[in-house]
Formats: C-alpha cells, sequence, structure tokens
C-alpha cells in the first residue's frame, strides 16, 4: 500500500541526524530509514567532535546517538547538547548496543529523550524507525507512553528504581 503524500506532510520529521562511529551501523540506518521513511533527510557523522561541530550549522528534529564513539563519545556529547538552550526542542534518542543498566540510567539523567538499544536484525530496525518517525514527539505522553510498552529495544530506566547509582 503506497503511502498518502498529504499524510507524510503531515509527519514533524524532517531531518535525523546519526552520530555512530561504525560505518555498517550508519548504513544500516540510513537504508532502514529510506525503506521507512524516503522524505527525511538524514546526516551523519563519525564521532563526537564532527556531531558537535555540524550542529552549529544544521539542527535536526532527532538525533541517534551513540554511546562508544572516539574524541567524544555520546555521554559527553549528550551533555554539551543539552547544555545549549538552541537544542531544547531537539529530541535525542541514544542509539547503542549496551544494555547496562547504569548506563541507560545516565542517559536518562543527562537529558536522553528515548534510549534505543540497537537490533540484531535489518527488519527489527526498520519497525522501531517507523515507530519512532511516526510518534507524536510534541506530546511528552506519546513519549513516555512508548517508555513503557514491552519492546525489546526500548529500554527503561530501570537502574534508578533498582538503585544503582553512576
Amino acid at each position: 500500500m503506497k503511502a498518502d503524500p498529504e499524510a507524510t506532510k503531515l509527519l514533524p520529521i524532517q531531518t535525523i541526524f546519526i552520530a555512530d562511529d561504525d560505518a555498517d551501523d550508519q548504513m544500516l540506518f540510513r537504508q532502514a530509514l529510506q525503506d521507512v521513511a524516503p522524505h527525511i533527510r538524514l546526516e551523519a557523522s563519525k564521532d563526537g567532535n564532527e556531531l558537535l561541530s555540524l550542529l552549529q550549522n544544521f539542527k535536526p528534529e532527532l538525533l541517534f546517538l551513540d554511546l562508544d564513539m572516539p574524541s567524544k563519545n555520546g555521554l559527553e556529547c549528550l551533555k554539551t547538547i543539552r547544555s545549549n538552550p538552541v537544542f531544547s526542542d531537539m529530541y535525542i534518542i541514544v542509539f547503542s548496543s549496551t544494555t547496562r543498566p547504569a548506563n541507560i540510567a545516565v542517559a536518562y539523567e543527562m537529558g536522553a529523550d528515548l534510549f534505543f538499544i540497537k537490533p540484531s536484525f535489518y527488519q527489527e530496525l526498520v519497525q522501531s524507525l517507523k515507530t519512532l518517525i511516526e510518534l507524536d514527539w510534541s506530546d511528552q505522553n506519546a513519549i513516555n507512553g512508548l517508555k513503557l510498552k514491552n519492546s525489546p529495544f526500548l529500554a527503561k530506566n530501570d537502574a534508578a528504581e533498582e538503585g544503582i547509582k553512576s
């Protein structure tokens, strides 16, 4: 079934940025986004310093941020971005292979909107991207509701409940 052109105009997401040093992960992400929403512009960086430099001239609606990058890791980038009021309305999704509760808790504490665990299979990435793109990002209840869903790819901040401190 072909997407309704009028409906795609209503999607609030026009640009996405991925910061990930893994070229294969970037390629799969780009391909999955093309399958889900070819109208969305995607920009990419391979490390934290490049990300912060590019953000001086470009502000996406969604940023997918890997934690484990060279030069400046994802948490350092998250802290820098969240300290700048220019980016207060930019949504940040940590995009990582880590499942460590302490890392997840710290990412949420530092201002990540969601923590997305990289799926192992391409179709899982496609379905997850579709869900994230169709989400009403202006509705905090929708974002919180997504956090509560039982998805193997969206990490909850269970660390705070378990008393894990970073």
